[in-house]
């Protein structure tokens, strides 16, 4: 029986693997991805970010890459002194993190 962490570590890197794997399947099949992602529910996205982030005079992307950054030289400032020996937690908080980038970045700027 798996304790909690390994297990959360096990949950992240599967969800990792089978978003990286649902993304290059997809690929295959670009009359799904047309029908269903870019003229289904794409548009709606693309209204939503319209009308929530149209007023702001830089694009929301560059905003997303600064606080990501600040983000990651946060965590390396934290974790200078454990950053050879990665306790589980961090490698978990680690491919959670990249789990979260992965998939909004996929759903947010195109499969």
């Amino acid at each position: 029986m798996l304790g909690t962490r390994k297990r959360h570590v096990v949950i992240a890197i599967g969800l990792l693997a089978l978003q990286i794997l649902t993304y290059y399947n997809l690929r295959n099949f670009p009359s799904f991805i047309e029908k269903y992602y870019s003229n289904g529910i794409y548009p709606y996205i693309s209204k939503a970010m319209r009308i929530g982030l149209g007023w702001i005079p830089i694009s929301f992307g560059d905003l997303i890459y600064i606080a990501g950054v600040v983000m990651i030289l946060r965590w390396l400032w934290i974790s200078k002194k454990d950053l050879i020996t990665l306790s589980r937690k961090r490698y978990t908080q680690l491919l959670f993190s990249l789990n979260i980038i992965l998939f909004t970045f996929q759903v947010l700027w195109g499969i």
